[in-house]
């Protein structure tokens, strides 16, 4: 059964393409929804810049079609943006906040033209002010955190791969068959001795240093015959 979900501006400002997060099912944003994005919009940090996405984004739905009346999206679905519906809550609950004007249309949606429309899609408001899921709960509605965009722990990619191999495996990994291109092992070996041999000519250095680096350098040309043989 086709669902109708009332989003909250928290859930646009979150993820600015939520609206393709529905598939087929009808989309409603209320006006209230819309004035604070307007407000959010000037602000020069992360929730204002997606303030001016979503409106350059509902903006670009208005090319398709009427919004009071309801646009079709690509999964099928319709977008509509609501107005403000006479207060149908408790007097406990200010209708000049923007929560409960939100509040308000699901109410009338889901509780009272619902409660005598022959299968009348569900009404859910997605939100991820928790006070606010409170208040849709005490109403008696349907309310739900958007959850779309978590990312599941358990599918990442850890980083590491277990892999059983033979032991010749391995020392074909190590010692690359022995087959090491000669420039690649000449190339390590000149740049090593370069080294050695930049330190040693420095005036002094190697006296102060009790020839322990030449001694070094001269144990290069010992394990050039190691690597030779090695690869």
């Amino acid at each position: 059964m086709k669902k109708t979900f009332i989003l909250d501006t928290n859930v646009l400002l979150h993820d600015v393409n939520c609206i393709r997060a529905f598939d087929d099912n009808d989309i409603i944003i209320p006006m209230a929804v819309i004035e604070e994005l307007d407000a959010f919009k000037t602000e020069g940090d992360t929730r204002g810049k997606n303030a001016r996405m979503v409106s350059r984004m509902l903006d670009a739905l208005r090319q398709k079609g009427r919004l009071n009346e309801g646009v079709k999206l690509e999964d099928g679905g319709i977008l509509k943006i609501a107005l403000d519906l006479p207060n149908c809550l408790p007097y406990s609950m200010a209708f000049n906040k923007a929560d409960n004007a939100i509040l308000n249309i699901a109410y009338t949606l889901g509780k009272k033209e619902g409660s005598y429309k022959k299968n009348a899609a569900p009404v859910i408001v997605v939100t991820k002010d928790i006070n606010m899921r409170l208040k849709a709960e005490a109403l008696g509605l349907n309310a739900q955190d958007y959850t779309t965009d978590k990312v599941n722990m358990d599918e990442l990619y850890t980083g590491v791969s277990e892999l059983e191999v033979s032991s010749e495996e391995i020392d074909a990994f190590y010692r690359a068959n022995r087959r090491s291109p000669w420039y690649m092992v000449a190339f390590g070996m000149v740049g090593a001795s370069i080294s050695g041999i930049t330190f040693v000519s420095v005036p002094g250095m190697v006296l102060t240093n009790d020839m322990s680096y030449l001694q070094m350098c001269i144990g290069f040309i010992f394990g050039y015959f190691a690597v030779a043989f090695v690869l």
